[in-house]
């Protein structure tokens, strides 16, 4: 009996320790990894994949997942991708990050981009994006033993990288139910953040590709050195890759030729992609989100070169057309789903693309009613246009659809330079974009080809048609300004503009009132009037939403009265 007690003394307080260690770790997993949602995807992706199932692992920094897009890889090629690629991901940390996707993925194709070495500092929360989403394992305590000690000068305990928890203990009185609702959304590593779907930004005057040469530092070269040597020795199937990045100083890119030939040297295959821009098809004014990345129009163009370039050179399969890769066909569908509210269809395949097509200047974007007159600039070469709608909203109700994708709602010939898109919602807020194409001999749609176009556009808002003005009359009283009703409207707005100045909100009137007199006079003094229909949102007048006004309304053109 007491040898009995006597062991459960034991025991116990060794259960309760690892209970306390599963609940910590489960506690962990759920409520603090997720401080960096990408960082998490990215992870929980990967582990998801079926072993030996991916033909390509893309290693590198953020300069990875904004220029590749795995489901527009499978859509265009069926050729399976991941880019386990970490924002400011430290240079030391790539042999792991290679060891770590050899546990799975032993026969895949490891592209690493060179990119990621030309700056080898890192801080404490580009380590914890990394180790705090990895699997334990010796991987996982090799990086972090061998990274900690360049932490020195900063502020950390090697404990709370294996240890989240402690990292983020002053947010645990935050922890809601919520806390726990994170999931991996299936889309391969498809980026859908807001700057890479909807920033644009002109990099040409700071892209500056070199052929020159600058010497690697020490700890450049032994970082890279190490790697090079980690992969020697495990045999891995390596394409090391440069990425077109508008770098301002020009050392960097030559630091990047001069891992291209230390990479090379070492008999290992590189595509350098910094100077290929035009082969790529990309636009450095309108293609970056920064400097440094790509938006979803660039990572269009840049994913079906690369593709091609994998299928060409390693000669990956299709697997389109085999069973057991319906999560493919949902991350693309899925992936659509999203790109498509920012993109437009023939922006895919790339080889539907003619680079030498200029994009149309559209030159007005015109409100009648519930109608746009959209208006554009012919260019040389063009066999006609497309033109693209998206609906963006409602400016009445306050209502954004999110879900909206652009659609074409027109083709025209070469010598049409203008549509009028009629019988749209009241309120409505649209965008437009133009496309010219180029045919072949073969007709319409054969051997089609379409060129650049303002990915900007233009945006309106459709509003009430003005009312018809039956009559206008000038007595003593004043002038008197008729109008026809309008139908389903709260009331009239009556302006009057004093020539070379701006029309002016005279008069608001109930719905069933039609004129109105003016009294307002200033000897030789000439004016126009108009109406304009408005309804009610909410009962502040700075609610309500006003129609058009016919601004070559009835004059008045001074003179005794």
């Amino acid at each position: 009996m007491k040898s009995n007690s006597k062991m459960a003394r034991i025991i116990k307080p060794i259960l309760f320790i690892l209970i306390l260690g599963m609940l910590i770790l489960f506690v962990q997993g759920k409520a603090f990894k997720i401080s960096d949602v990408r960082s998490y995807q990215t992870f929980k992706g990967f582990y998801a994949e079926d072993r030996d199932s991916l033909d390509m692992v893309y290693i590198g920094q953020s300069n990875v997942y904004p220029f590749w897009s795995g489901p527009l890889a499978w859509e265009d090629y069926g050729i399976t991708s991941y880019p386990l690629a970490i924002g400011a991901l430290p240079a030391r940390s790539v042999k792991y990050m290679v060891e770590e996707g050899l546990k799975t993925q032993s026969k895949a194709i490891y592209l690493i981009n060179l990119n990621s070495f030309t700056d080898i500092y890192f801080d404490v929360s580009h380590l914890h994006n990394v180790v705090d989403y990895m699997k334990m394992s010796g991987t996982k305590v090799r990086m972090i033993n061998d990274l900690y000690p360049y932490l020195k000068d900063q502020e950390c305990s090697r404990m709370e990288f294996f240890f989240p928890i402690i990292r983020f203990h002053p947010g645990w009185n935050e922890v809601t139910e919520s806390s726990f609702e994170f999931g991996y959304n299936g889309l391969k590593g498809g980026s859908i953040y807001t700057n890479y779907l909807e920033t644009i930004e002109d990099v040409s005057s700071i892209y500056r590709p070199t052929d020159a040469r600058v010497e690697l530092s020490e700890e450049q070269q032994e970082v890279f050195s190490d790697l090079l040597d980690y992969l020697d020795a495990n045999d891995v199937k390596v394409l090391f890759v440069t990425v077109p990045q508008a770098i301002q100083d020009e050392s960097v890119v030559g630091q990047l030729n001069t891992a291209k030939d230390l990479a090379a040297s070492r008999g290992y295959d590189v595509l350098d992609m910094e100077g290929k821009l035009g082969e790529i098809g990309l636009d450095t004014k309108t293609d970056f989100y920064n400097n440094q990345h790509l938006n979803v129009h660039g990572s269009i163009k840049f994913t079906d070169y690369l593709a091609k370039f994998l299928v060409e050179k390693y000669g990956l399969k299709d697997k389109r057309n085999e069973d057991g890769y319906t999560d493919w066909e949902d991350a693309a569908s899925g992936y659509h789903d999203i790109i498509d509210g920012y993109a437009l269809d023939m922006e895919y395949p790339s080889e539907s693309r003619d680079y030498s097509l200029q994009a149309p200047k559209i030159l007005h974007l015109v409100e009648t009613g519930q109608s746009f007159y959209l208006g554009w600039e012919r260019v040389d070469g063009a066999s006609g246009y497309s033109v693209y709608r998206k609906y963006i909203g409602n400016d009445f109700t306050n209502s954004v659809d999110s879900a909206s994708k652009w659609e074409k709602v027109v083709e025209v010939k070469s010598d049409v330079d203008y549509y009028v898109d009629e019988g749209l919602e009241l309120f409505g807020i649209y965008s437009y974009r133009v496309v010219p194409f180029r045919e072949s001999a073969g007709g319409m749609n054969s051997g089609r080809v379409y060129g650049l176009f303002d990915y900007v556009g233009k945006q309106g808002i459709t509003r009430i048609d003005p009312p018809k003005i039956l009559d206008f009359e000038t007595t003593q009283e004043g002038n008197t300004i008729t109008w026809e009703p309008i139908e389903g409207v709260d009331g009239y707005a009556v302006v009057r503009r004093i020539d070379g100045q701006t029309f002016v909100n005279i008069a608001q009137v109930s719905e069933d009132v039609t004129s109105y007199t003016d009294a307002f006079y200033q000897k030789d003094v000439s004016y126009t009037y108009s109406v304009a229909g408005y309804i009610k949102v909410g009962d502040s007048v700075e609610d309500w939403r006003y129609g058009y006004y016919d601004q070559n309304g009835p004059r008045y053109e001074g003179g005794e009265r």
